[in-house]
């Protein structure tokens, strides 16, 4: 567990059992070196992390947060009957009429509180909330917090197309070309550009990043140069606003959207000429 964790950026969990319980709880069968009364720690961010890489890798998973009920043993003499502890489920007390929750995982400890990482979908798009220690008299606080979240976002953020396939990002259309027929060459996202917004918010309200292949901030190539060759990486980011991704921002690349040969043999040779003058003084 800390070494998957690690391979994901989370450098500052503690882990010191699977169950996640308090190993006072352990009878002894506790991580070597670990303190009678240790406990699994984890920020918000890292649950979110988590989640998300349990998302993207074992899809499936959702086929069984989403039921209510399950019957283990069916038709046998052990056969037990659960019903689920997320009540945001379609049909359960905290369920909402806007957007469909269909996971995630409740966890109640006496240090960490009440919490739940939660999922849900609404028109294609699905997002991860957590709630921590959300304690008090009411035992599904934990559900009515996340309802805020999720409901914050769904109302307030929306999905925007900043920049289609092959179209190109205002500020950074073109690159220059070191010994070229032409001095620049135009340049085009390799796929649609998305990003959430707050709703109201424009492509004036996103700034760019870019860094160039090689490093660096330049957006320049050598000829000859073909078309669909990756200059650098852009990533869109909400100004003035806290990042709502995961750690990374996306990244998109710029591609040289025509051909460019090397210049003529005399052009070259006047280049050369000028760069030499240009170096000696």
């Amino acid at each position: 567990m800390r070494q998957q964790v690690s391979q994901w950026g989370i450098q500052d969990a503690k882990l010191y059992s699977v169950s996640g319980l308090n190993n006072e709880y352990l009878t002894g069968a506790m991580y070597p070196g670990s303190a009678k009364d240790a406990e699994n720690e984890m920020s918000a961010v890292d649950m979110a992390i988590v989640a998300q890489k349990l998302l993207t890798d074992f899809p499936d998973v959702l086929t069984t947060t989403k039921q209510a009920t399950f019957t283990f043993g069916s038709k046998t003499s052990d056969e037990t009957k659960f019903t689920t502890f997320n009540l945001m489920l379609p049909g359960q007390k905290n369920a909402s009429t806007d957007y469909i929750v269909d996971g995630l995982k409740t966890g109640t400890t006496d240090k960490a509180g009440d919490c739940f990482t939660g999922t849900a979908t609404k028109e294609g798009q699905r997002i991860i909330t957590v709630v921590l220690h959300a304690n008090g008299s009411d035992t599904g606080r934990r559900f009515i917090e996340t309802g805020k979240l999720m409901t914050d976002v769904f109302d307030n953020w929306a999905p925007q197309t900043l920049v289609k396939p092959q179209a190109s990002i205002a500020g950074y259309e073109k690159a220059t070309v070191k010994y070229g027929r032409q001095a620049t060459v135009p340049l085009v996202a390799n796929q649609a550009i998305m990003l959430w917004l707050p709703k109201g918010a424009t492509s004036k309200n996103v700034d760019w990043q870019y860094q160039a292949v090689k490093g660096g901030t330049k957006r320049q190539v050598q000829a000859p140069i073909k078309k669909g060759t990756t200059v650098g990486q852009v990533s869109p980011q909400i100004a003035g606003t806290t990042t709502r991704f995961l750690k990374t921002q996306p990244t998109y690349s710029l591609k040289t959207q025509k051909t460019d040969p090397k210049a003529n043999v005399f052009v070259l040779i006047g280049i050369g000429v000028k760069e030499f003058f240009t170096d000696l003084f």
